[in-house]
């Protein structure tokens, strides 16, 4: 019965020494797991941060874009008018200058 004893006790040692070696293990990588998570937050918010940054410019280019042909269209516009407003009095050339102001009327 004594013997039985020993061995159950003994086993009990062994257990509970396994369970708390195992346990301090167990801490130590859920330790270093907070950190890779921590370490792997850090980097998805950086990823984050790229990716709207590069949003952003493609958005910043588009507007960009979109401006310069509207301002190339209006300076065409503008070059137009200018080019007939130029070149009317060439209608009009053989009628004389003042003629002409009076059909403008100016």
């Amino acid at each position: 019965m004594n013997m039985k004893l020993i061995l159950i006790a003994a086993l009990l040692l062994v257990a509970t020494t396994y369970c708390t070696a195992e346990e301090e293990i167990t801490e130590k990588e859920l330790q270093e797991m907070m950190n890779n998570n921590f370490e792997n937050k850090n980097k998805e918010d950086k990823e984050i941060a790229r990716m709207a940054d590069e949003e952003l410019k493609q958005e910043d280019f588009e507007e960009n874009l979109q401006e310069m042909k509207k301002a190339w269209w209006r300076r065409r516009r503008r070059r137009r008018r200018r080019r007939r407003r130029r070149h009317h009095w060439r209608r009009y050339a053989r009628i004389g200058f003042r003629a002409v102001r009076t059909v403008i009327g100016k």
